[in-house]
């Protein structure tokens, strides 16, 4: 079964014998009551706030022709100034409503209504009435002293009892506004606990995720936070590094302990610089050394107060020994007295070193995206470069001898390498290629070879190589 809704019907009782202003008054119980009906229906707050703007409206109304009638007749002064008060009460307390219910949406208006219809009651049966019954004694012309005593000590009583409610109005909007900003408050704190645990959460998960050793070492050097990750790199757990924080440095090389000496009386000294990054190697509990890629910074409070350090290790030790090779490789490139020629897979030469400059006469500005073709004897044959490119396809490499021109225009003869590189993929990315001027060597095979089958005196061939003819 449906719940009533609670109202306040209108009783004759209340009738002034004032038809228009009772037929207002009817108006404005008929009003209130909807409004009630709709709060309880926990209806939309604009339909309550379209209702609330018709029954303010509707008591203008009514006040505009209780005071007019005032007015016209010299009511009493002092009843006409209370009735002018309560009037302006009535209005203020349904504006303080009306700005409630639009800036807190979620105020229930059931105990303001409350007031609104008992002041309704209250106003109509005491305030109202005096002016009613002075109304009709003067239009009557029956005004007496007696009749403005009494008119003037009920005034005085309903003045007392409507600011009783006025005052109990105002200071219930002000209990509902506090409670609703209380609540608000709660809500407030109560989601930003739950934004600060989801962030704590996703801050956690990420850590724990990461393949960097991250921590958080308090100011007595207690382990606060400390990443699943520390296993892998060091081989130590988690638990044993907070049971032991000092391990956190007793895992650094020997050799290497003053370098974080330094670093973290650095960030001591300096709140607002991390120091960079400091790269040191670590002996894991096999024996293992390690490089790491360091980096921390001193953590404050709000306030100023020491929190400890967070800090974030990597590590480096493949891209450290990867980096010794580029390095090796680099002073290798730059000393070698072969010449070295790097191109692209458009086969346009990107790189050479020193020695090709001592080779060819050509500086490394000058044959920058040419194709190495320039360095031969007018071109190489096309079937020595097809033979080239077969080779390099399905072996990834070639080696052989060219004649190639100086940038001079002499010409020499060199023994080439060539090898293809190619990427984690497979994919060829560039070719090298190494070569090295072999014409003096040449030269001395065919004098030695001279010396070995001519006669130095006669020019003549020699027995070794009439021999060497006849095994033919």
């Amino acid at each position: 079964m449906q719940e009533s809704v609670h109202t306040t019907a209108w009783d004759d009782r209340l009738a002034t014998g004032l038809t228009e202003i009772d037929a207002q008054h009817k108006e404005l119980f008929a009003i209130a009551n909807e409004l009630r009906r709709l709060s309880e229906a926990e209806a939309a707050i604009e339909d309550i706030l379209v209702d609330l703007s018709y029954l303010r409206n509707s008591a203008v109304l009514n006040f505009e022709t209780e005071e007019e009638l005032m007015r016209g007749l010299s009511v009493n002064e002092r009843h006409q100034n209370a009735h002018l008060k309560a009037h302006q009460d009535f209005k203020r307390h349904i504006d303080r409503i009306t700005r409630l219910l639009v800036t807190k949406v979620d105020v229930k208006v059931d105990l303001m209504l409350d007031f609104l219809l008992k002041w309704l009651v209250l106003h109509i049966s005491g305030t109202d009435s005096i002016m009613a019954r002075e109304v009709g004694a003067i239009r009557a012309g029956e005004a007496s002293d007696s009749q403005e005593n009494n008119t003037s000590n009920r005034t005085a009583l309903d003045e007392s009892i409507e600011e009783l409610y006025s005052t109990l109005s105002d200071r219930t909007i002000e209990v509902l506004d506090l409670n609703l900003q209380l609540q608000e408050e709660i809500a407030r704190r109560k989601q930003a606990e739950r934004d600060f645990s989801l962030s704590q959460m996703w801050i956690r998960t990420v850590a724990d995720q990461a393949h960097s050793w991250e921590y958080w070492q308090g100011p007595d050097g207690e382990i606060i936070y400390m990443s699943p990750s520390c296993e892998q790199i060091t081989g130590y757990s988690v638990a044993e590094f907070t049971a032991n924080p000092e391990l956190m440095n007793s895992v650094i090389h020997p050799e290497d302990r003053h370098l974080m000496d330094i670093h973290l009386h650095y960030i001591s000294q300096h709140q607002e610089n991390d120091g960079g990054e400091l790269d040191f190697r670590i002996v894991r509990r096999d024996g293992d050394i390690r490089w790491i890629a360091h980096t921390c910074k001193a953590i404050y409070g709000k306030n100023g107060q020491h929190m400890g350090r967070r800090g974030s290790r990597r590590d480096r030790t493949d891209r450290y020994i990867e980096e010794e090779s580029l390095r090796m490789a680099a002073v290798v490139f730059e000393v070698v007295n072969e010449a070295v020629v790097v191109t692209n897979r458009e086969n346009k030469i990107v790189a050479v070193n020193p020695s090709f400059t001592a080779v060819t006469g050509y500086q490394a500005d000058e044959v920058m995206g040419q194709d190495p073709r320039m360095l031969s004897e007018d071109g190489m044959k096309p079937e020595l470069v097809d033979d080239l490119w077969r080779t390099l396809v399905r072996t990834g490499r070639w080696q052989g001898e060219l004649k190639n021109r100086r940038k001079s225009g002499e010409l020499y003869i060199c023994w080439l390498s060539t090898n293809s590189v190619r990427n984690d993929a497979g994919h060829v990315t560039s070719f090298v290629s190494v070569f090295s001027d072999i014409t003096e060597r040449k030269e001395n095979e065919k004098r030695i070879h001279y010396l070995a089958h001519y006669d130095l005196t006669t020019c003549l061939p020699n027995r070794a190589l009439f021999n060497d003819r006849l095994k033919q």
